[in-house]
């Protein structure tokens, strides 16, 4: 527009100048006019959508797959840590507490070693066969002890540290002592026990009976080996899912083949099957749970020694799912379950696990990835542009007071996979509206070139100078056609352009 208009103002300006050089003064009662049609672009407005997302919106990873679909990637990273209840449970005998009757004088005996199973849980079967103790304590107490003179001699040969196995003295008489077990190490016998032994060498000053009660407790370890049973473990997990709110979205909406992956990295020798529960929810209550081709469960193996084991990733996909108007969700849930010892439900039996405890206290680590490509149904898809179309300034550059008429024209090329509803609104410079130039004019899907002419007439010409006319707002509606899926591809764009077309006068000097 502004070279058109450029050089009719300097070609007007020369004429009036060479008039004025020779001294030729026009009179406006005799002047003939002359009537000049003028076609003025205003705006090409190319809206590519793929671009417009990745320029417009703040999704993390947006991307084109090999179908040249455009697809919004989400993913969720979750370390499974170390915590309180890796270990082994304690062991007190207070239940079947010791008891050893003496007679008056030497008082020597060697007790049958007591028998200790240590578990790592509290599923039958469950047995502990090394383990590295970072904390723990081992506790005697000793009853009607007050009659002997001696010591008893406490040994655990499964039960070790850098000085040997466990030997400890206690002195008689007395109510007892209490021992840390940090550093020690265990390796439990063939039967999965540790042999707690008692020696008493002491002499009595008067008959009675000895209690003897202990318990091994407050055990943490670094490294723990054994069978741990068929446990279960559970965590929840949420991906925020913003594609509503990044979208401006009204009506239904549908997905098709949204694609969930899973991978996990085991850093322990525990074979476990892992599955899920998941659902789409929001904070108003929404909690639809998804329904996949295959169900979201899988094996994991176990870790060596000296290498975790990475599970090659699990992928299932959703075949349909549709959220109701305004009830979009806003996070995807995992409700997690691990089976230790399990594999596709059947038990593997007494298979030797381990747990060490490493550098960043990991135990696993699950990668979740949730992959929607843009192959949908939509109910309304509203969105806005401004051009800008300074009426007033367009006059006084032709030097006109006003247009008597003038007529808008819209030149369509719909590439969206959409039907497109579009409307015009003049509005002034506080984004007020001033007068609907096109109301709910209809563009269908296709990618054929469509016209339209809007005729302008006087009195909303006037509004248009009255109220200072500053942009034109092009408010489009998408939806797709027939409530069918469709998918939106890198290459879909919509493309606007308008002009206006108007008449006006100059003097017809020639």
């Amino acid at each position: 527009m502004k070279s058109k208009i450029s050089i009719l103002t300097v070609v007007l300006a020369l004429m009036i100048a060479s008039c004025l050089k020779n001294d030729i003064v026009w009179k406006s009662d005799d002047l003939k006019l002359r009537t000049w049609e003028i076609d003025a672009p205003i705006i090409n407005v190319h809206i590519p959508l793929y671009e417009t997302m990745c320029k417009e919106f703040d999704f993390d990873d947006l991307f084109v797959n090999e179908k040249e679909v455009v697809c919004i990637r989400y993913t969720r990273s979750e370390s499974i840590g170390w915590d309180s209840n890796i270990g082994i449970q304690g062991y007190s005998n207070s239940s079947n507490p010791l008891s050893i009757l003496f007679e008056l004088g030497a008082v020597d005996a060697t007790l049958s070693p007591f028998k200790v199973s240590l578990k790592p849980s509290d599923k039958t079967g469950s047995y502990v066969k090394k383990a590295d103790l970072s904390a723990g304590e081992i506790s005697f107490t000793l009853t009607e002890a007050n009659n002997l003179t001696g010591y008893i001699k406490v040994t655990i040969p499964e039960l070790t540290n850098e000085d040997g196995e466990f030997n400890k003295t206690i002195n008689l008489p007395s109510s007892g002592e209490n021992y840390t077990l940090e550093g020690y190490k265990i390796e439990t016998d063939e039967n999965h026990d540790l042999n707690v032994e008692f020696t008493i060498s002491a002499s009595a000053s008067a008959s009675g009976s000895l209690g003897i009660k202990f318990e091994i407790s407050e055990m943490d370890v670094s490294y723990l080996s054994g069978y741990f049973g068929e446990t279960e473990k559970t965590e929840n997990y949420e991906i925020e899912f913003d594609f509503f709110d990044e979208l401006n979205f009204d009506g239904n909406f549908g997905f098709r083949e949204i694609k969930i992956d899973a991978a996990v990295t085991n850093m322990v020798g525990l074979p476990m099957d892992v599955k899920a529960d998941v659902s789409f929810t929001n904070e108003n209550g929404l909690n639809k749970p998804l329904e996949f081709d295959k169900d979201f469960e899988f094996h994991v193996q176990g870790a060596t020694e000296s290498t975790p084991y990475h599970m090659p990733t699990f992928s299932t996909t959703l075949p349909e799912i549709e959220f109701e108007h305004k009830n979009y969700p806003t996070k995807l849930k995992f409700d997690l379950e691990a089976t230790a010892n399990q594999k596709n439900g059947v038990s593997l039996g007494e298979v030797e696990n381990f747990i060490a405890r490493n550098s960043n206290n990991s135990l696993a680590e699950i990668d979740l990835t949730l992959t929607v490509p843009l192959y949908v149904k939509v109910g309304e898809f509203n969105r806005s542009d401004t051009v800008a179309f300074n009426y007033n300034k367009i006059i006084n550059d032709f030097h006109v007071e006003e247009f008597e008429n003038m007529t808008i024209n819209l030149e369509i090329v719909n590439n969206l996979p959409f039907e497109v509803t579009l409307s015009v609104i003049a509005i002034d410079a506080e984004n007020n509206p001033v007068e609907t130039i096109l109301l709910d004019g209809n563009i269908y899907f296709t990618k054929e070139t469509q016209y339209i002419a809007i005729p302008m007439i006087k009195y909303q010409l006037d509004r248009f100078k009255s109220e200072d006319v500053k942009k034109i707002a092009l408010y489009t509606i998408a939806k797709t056609p027939n409530e069918s899926y469709v998918e939106v591809k890198d290459n879909s764009s919509l493309d606007i352009a308008v002009t206006m077309h108007f008449n006006t006068n100059v003097p017809n000097i020639f």
